[in-house]
C-alpha cells in the first residue's frame, strides 16, 4: 500500500497556483520505509567536498529484490498518476542515490556486483517500467556518469536505450561541471 496524500497535495497545490509540475520520487538516500533493509548499503565516508552528508543510505540498484520492488512501484505510480494533466513530466530514478545516475563514490561497489553491464541492464529496466507505467506522461532521466568524478561505461549505452522511446524520454542535466 502506497501512501499517494503527500504527492497529492503537492500537485494540488502546485496546480492551484498555476503550475505543472515535474514528479521525481527517489529510491536512493531518501528511500520508502517499504524497501527492505538487506538490500541497501550505508557508506560513512563516501562524498568529499562542501557540506557532505555524514553517512548515505541507499538501495543497491540491481540487487533483484530491490528491482523487483520499484519496478513494482513503477507500475503503481503510473496507474494512479500516467496522463494527469497537472504533470509535464516524471524523472525516472531508482539507479542513483538521488533522483539522477550517480552512484555514491565508493570502491566497495564491485563486492556487491557491480559491473557497466549491471548497471546498464538495469537502468533499461527502471527506464523499460517507467515508459510502459507512463504511456501518456515524457519522462526525464537526469544523466551523469554514475561513477563521477571517475568514468564508467554506462552512461552512452544508457542514453542509447533511452532515445529509442523518442520525444518521450527527455535528458536533463542538473549539476555544473566540466
Amino acid at each position: 500500500v502506497y501512501n499517494w496524500k503527500p504527492i497529492d497535495d503537492a500537485l494540488a497545490a502546485a496546480s492551484a497556483s498555476g503550475r505543472s509540475s515535474m514528479l521525481r520520487l527517489i529510491a536512493g538516500r531518501f528511500s520508502p520505509s517499504w524497501v527492505p533493509s538487506q538490500v541497501t548499503i550505508t557508506c560513512p565516508t563516501c562524498f568529499t567536498g562542501p557540506n557532505p552528508p555524514s553517512s548515505v543510505t541507499m538501495p543497491i540498484p540491481w540487487n533483484p529484490q530491490f528491482v523487483s520492488a520499484w519496478t513494482t512501484f513503477i507500475a503503481a505510480y503510473g496507474a494512479r498518476y500516467n496522463g494527469d494533466p497537472r504533470i509535464y513530466a516524471v524523472q525516472m530514478a531508482g539507479g542513483g542515490w538521488q533522483g539522477d545516475m550517480a552512484l555514491i563514490n565508493w570502491s566497495g561497489w564491485s563486492k556487491l556486483g557491480y559491473s557497466d553491464a549491471t548497471l546498464i541492464s538495469t537502468w533499461a529496466t527502471f527506464i523499460g517500467a517507467y515508459r510502459a507505467a507512463f504511456t501518456a506522461t515524457p519522462s526525464a532521466l537526469d544523466i551523469g556518469d554514475p561513477l563521477y568524478p571517475s568514468s564508467s561505461g554506462v552512461l552512452q549505452p544508457v542514453l542509447t536505450y533511452a532515445r529509442q522511446f523518442g520525444a518521450q524520454v527527455f535528458l536533463q542535466e542538473n549539476g555544473l561541471r566540466d
